[in-house]
């Protein structure tokens, strides 16, 4: 075979690979799966969990790096911890200030990361108050870094906050998570105040969505068509989220629902439903 040409070695391979096939479909036991990708080891998700989370006994990021798994998420999973360690009330109410610098220090590995691996794939989750640290290290980010997608659940920014400058580094979409039977959001935030330290009342990304600044020009519009508002419906209950503060980081719903938005890996199916502009898709993709 050394002698032989390329054209009969390539039916060779062939002929040996459809045999192999052959025997293992005669068996019952055939297992297709994908071959990795060059970017796979590369690719990292940095978590920011809630007011409070973060520690030994309340870690919502467990149950989403849980899920991630459970749909086959092979990257990496950094749990990014920013909380003050004084508890849920002291981190809500923490200074834009102490954020600022947590969320700078958030940007700092984000940025080692890409010097460790070039063109590597990062993506951001954040609950509930840790979305405020995401939103300010994308601001801190410089103007030549990208990250591929990110992910609010749960928010406790003000609704009109403007997220201009964050979303000026992200290149593909910006997924927030609603749901007006979020009680902490409609409850405590409008005492507390929001991550952003605003008095906002209930009209928090969490439970509204973003708003697009009412003034906003052409280039913001197109900044913020980059933002999927996805209200908590029976669909998302049925993937698994109560509609709760933190339903949306329940390992099931992560697996249904949010994973597959992260594992990007061939052709994707997209059905409509109901009425208006709301869609749902197989493998919970809208």
């Amino acid at each position: 075979m050394s002698n032989a040409s390329p054209s009969l070695k390539l039916m060779t391979f062939l002929r040996t690979v459809a045999a192999a096939a052959g025997l293992a479909a005669a068996s019952g036991c055939v297992v297709l799966q994908r071959a990795p990708t060059p970017t796979e080891r590369d690719d990292v998700v940095f978590y920011c969990d809630g007011a409070g989370g973060g520690g030994p006994l309340t870690n919502w990021g467990d149950s989403v790096r849980q899920g991630l798994l459970d749909d086959g998420y092979e990257g990496e999973f950094r749990h990014f911890r920013w909380q003050t360690g004084l508890g849920a009330l002291a981190d809500q109410t923490s200074s834009l200030q102490y954020k600022r610098r947590r969320a700078g220090e958030l940007a700092g590995a984000i940025r080692d990361h890409w010097r460790r691996f070039p063109g590597g794939s990062v993506h951001l989750i954040g609950l509930s108050a840790g979305s405020a640290i995401v939103v300010f290290a994308l601001e801190e980010l410089p103007d030549r870094y990208r990250v591929d997608h990110v992910f609010l659940l749960g928010s406790s920014l003000s609704a009109d906050y403007d997220l201009s400058r964050a979303l000026r580094r992200v290149r593909g979409e910006m997924y927030v998570f609603t749901s007006r039977q979020d009680r902490v959001l409609g409850v405590l935030v409008p005492l507390t105040g929001t991550a952003d330290r605003r008095r906002a009342g209930r009209r928090v990304v969490g439970r509204y969505g973003v708003l697009m600044p009412p003034d906003a020009d052409e280039e913001t519009e197109v900044l913020y068509s980059k933002v999927v508002n996805i209200e908590w419906d029976d669909a998302r209950a049925g993937l698994g989220d109560p509609g709760t503060h933190t339903g949306a980081t329940r390992p099931e719903f992560v697996r249904n629902f949010i994973a597959p938005l992260l594992n990007r890996d061939g052709p994707r199916h997209l059905t409509l439903t109901g009425s208006g502009n709301t869609t749902t898709a197989p493998g919970g993709y809208q």
